[in-house]
């Protein structure tokens, strides 16, 4: 397999157009077809089939998709190293979610890479569901992540454990500063972020049941903030991401009477296998010194 064509393959896939897959990657439009074809022919699978205004990916296409992410992503990763090799002794590869690089990570790695200059950072922010297979494919050394791991080849061990919070701005919701039932919730304009999915999964289906509509959808608590900052509606939000606006008094939190007080729980998980390699000894050395202080 060429790697030009698996990531023409990626692009196609992405914005589901032939000429747009040529804008972007600044080649004919024939060039495109020829690599799309010529993958087909070494895969022995049609891996998309073409209609009027572009196109959609097979099922052999979609399972593709996949795996020339991660063949992307491992070039990248051994161009990256054989790059680094010639200015630095090592390479970490650390992912988190991006509320917990601002209020724990960010100050973390600033103090390591201040102790060791001679190791390259790469910073990946996602999801921890999107994390953990890219601790499996080993694209990561180790991950912050809001799941306990402890098989495949990946353990972790506690990081930190912060309530959740039911918080809003003073200025639209200040009359809730004394709290609320749960029930009280439906006449409330909410804020949903994957919280609610790992966290609140009750409230949704029994609380919110019977088509309850959320006025913000976000994928990132640190959105969800921004939008929770605006008053426009009240988000339930991890305590340690809240600290200087409850102070500030941007925000506030609302207390619902019946239900009882949720925590969230972190963890760094990391590969078993790479904790004998020196820049993982480095780390594991600094984190223990460290990590409290925060």
């Amino acid at each position: 397999m060429d790697m030009d064509e698996i990531q023409t393959f990626i692009v196609l896939a992405s914005c589901r157009n032939f000429t747009k897959a040529a804008e972007i990657l600044h080649i004919v439009q024939s060039t495109v077809s020829n690599r799309i074809r010529s993958l087909e022919e070494y895969i022995g699978a049609r891996l998309v089939v073409r209609y009027k205004n572009g196109i959609h990916l097979t099922e052999e296409g979609a399972a593709f998709l996949t795996y020339a992410n991660q063949i992307s992503a491992l070039n990248q990763k051994a161009l990256q190293e054989i790059h680094m090799h010639k200015k630095f002794r090592a390479t970490l590869r650390i992912g988190c979610a991006q509320w917990m690089y601002d209020r724990w990570i960010g100050k973390l790695l600033i103090g390591f890479s201040e102790r060791f200059p001679d190791v390259s950072l790469h910073v990946e922010i996602e999801h921890s569901e999107d994390m953990i297979p890219m601790l499996q494919h080993k694209l990561l050394d180790l991950a912050f992540i809001a799941y306990e791991m402890n098989s495949g080849g990946i353990s972790s061990r506690l990081f930190k454990q912060t309530d959740i919070l039911f918080v809003g701005a003073p200025e639209v919701f200040g009359g809730l500063k004394q709290g609320i039932m749960k029930q009280g919730l439906t006449q409330i304009p909410l804020i949903y972020s994957d919280i609610w999915d790992s966290y609140l999964e009750d409230i949704s289906k029994h609380t919110l049941s019977g088509g309850m509509v959320f006025c913000v959808h976000s994928n990132m608590l640190a959105s969800a903030k921004q939008f929770c900052l605006a008053g426009a509606g009240c988000c339930f939000l991890p305590a340690a991401m809240l600290e200087q606006e409850l102070k500030e008094g941007t925000l506030i939190e609302i207390p619902i009477y019946d239900l009882p007080v949720r925590s969230m729980t972190t963890y760094m998980a990391y590969q078993r296998g790479n904790l004998n390699t020196e820049v993982l000894k480095d780390w594991m050395k600094f984190y223990e010194e460290n990590s409290q202080d925060l």
